[in-house]
């Protein structure tokens, strides 16, 4: 499906997570506004016409839930206005929240192609049942680093060599930040930074095909969740290491 003409209002907080999709959103030809919080993007719907919102759900300020319900109470045009969730969590629950809120498809995150990309947009803008391709995350308790070198291949397909190494520099900018928190959380038996800098480490490693380390953090995530501090202690030792992995595996795939 081509976005020629289209008009795309994308909100997400994550830099690397924004590169990528406004790099695919480009691709298939419209024209992206970016919002870096849920405050940001209900202001610039409210104010913009746009033909397509894409709502990360897990935003600072105002939920991706929060926003969606804003719009949908609003006066039309803008209660009509096609709006599809971005999130790394897809399971029932997720789903059954964002159908009451009001979001017409959810996209799993992270997005691995253009052709998935736009085959979902097109899947659900035609309101055909929507079908995310959420890749299947191993197992948590698996405790060995693991990697999809085809993961890279795919995005530098997509997005060419030279936004490839963009995005790789952003992610390791992003590993490094994330592991410092991670680090003082740890020490401070703080389980919420915790669960924020999981939440943000999943799509981050899922894009770059770094699935050790996904797993490792879906599974400190729900330990922090859990207000399961012993779990989440011995999980985060194994964190930290799949990190500077997963940081390894980035920079061995950058050009010199």
């Amino acid at each position: 499906m081509s976005l020629d003409g289209y008009t795309v209002l994308l909100a997400e907080d994550n830099p690397t997570n924004q590169l990528v999709a406004v790099q695919m959103l480009e691709s298939l030809g419209a024209r992206v506004t970016l919002a870096a919080d849920g405050q940001e993007a209900l202001r610039l719907l409210s104010g913009g016409a746009f033909d397509l919102g894409l709502i990360d759900i897990q935003m600072p300020k105002l939920s991706g839930l929060d926003v969606i319900e804003a719009v949908r109470a609003s006066p039309a045009p803008l209660a009509r206005m096609p709006l599809i969730a971005l999130t790394a969590y897809v399971m029932l629950d997720h789903r059954e929240a964002l159908d009451r809120a009001g979001a017409d498809g959810v996209i799993a995150k992270p997005i691995l192609s253009i052709e998935g990309l736009s085959e979902e947009i097109r899947s659900i803008l035609s309101r055909s049942e929507p079908s995310p391709s959420s890749r299947a995350r191993p197992d948590p308790a698996d405790g060995g680093t693991a990697f999809d070198p085809a993961i890279l291949e795919n995005l530098r397909t997509s997005i060419g060599t030279d936004g490839l190494d963009s995005l790789l520099r952003n992610v390791l900018e992003d590993f490094a930040f994330l592991r410092a928190q991670a680090l003082t959380a740890l020490e401070g038996q703080d389980l919420e930074t915790l669960r924020r800098v999981t939440h943000s480490l999943i799509p981050v490693a899922s894009v770059v095909g770094a699935v050790g380390l996904e797993s490792c953090s879906c599974c400190l995530n729900s330990a922090a969740q859990g207000e399961d501090y012993v779990e989440a202690s011995r999980i985060g030792a194994r964190l930290v290491s799949e990190i500077d992995a997963a940081a390894a595996f980035v920079g061995a795939r950058l050009r010199q």
